[in-house]
């Protein structure tokens, strides 16, 4: 018998296990708070796969949520800076699918951030226009708006 939590890093917890056809994925979140009464913290969500034996990470996805502090409300935004790792295989649908969950279940209001080209890794061989035009579909298909200039914004549902 394996317990998944001990195969993780101990700043993170488990938060899901998922077995999709013959893969066993699991989410992991770690939250960082910025001081006792701050209300800003950064979430980092990672996805691994078990395989030959042990849990290799196959997605990251990092996020900077804060209050917004021009309202009176307790506003939560979340500024998704960025999603790596392996493309292709559906880890990035399944990453963003649970953290927009999470943020909907934790408060926060909206969801924005940017598009970039900058996020190509220099071995890669793309082109930066294609690159972008595949993120601009990859990330309407999960209900951003996406602007002109590539800012992307979701409002969560309370």
């Amino acid at each position: 018998m394996i317990k998944l939590s001990k195969c993780i890093h101990s700043s993170y917890k488990l938060h899901e296990v998922i077995l999709d056809g013959d893969r066993l994925i699991v989410i992991a979140i770690s939250e960082l708070h910025f001081g006792y009464m701050s209300s800003d913290y950064n979430v980092d969500f990672k996805l691994y796969l078990w395989e030959y034996g042990q849990l290799s990470e196959k997605q990251h996805l990092m996020a900077h949520i804060e209050r917004d502090r021009t309202r009176d409300d307790n506003y939560l935004f979340a500024n998704l800076q960025n999603i790596q790792g392996e493309q292709n295989k559906g880890y990035g649908s399944i990453i963003l699918r649970h953290f927009i969950e999470y943020m909907n279940n934790n408060d926060v209001s909206e969801i924005y951030g940017t598009i970039a080209a900058s996020l190509i890794d220099d071995h890669e061989n793309i082109d930066p226009r294609k690159y972008i035009e595949k993120l601009r579909k990859f990330y309407s298909k999960h209900g951003f708006t996406i602007t002109d200039n590539n800012k992307l914004l979701m409002h969560l549902q309370k």
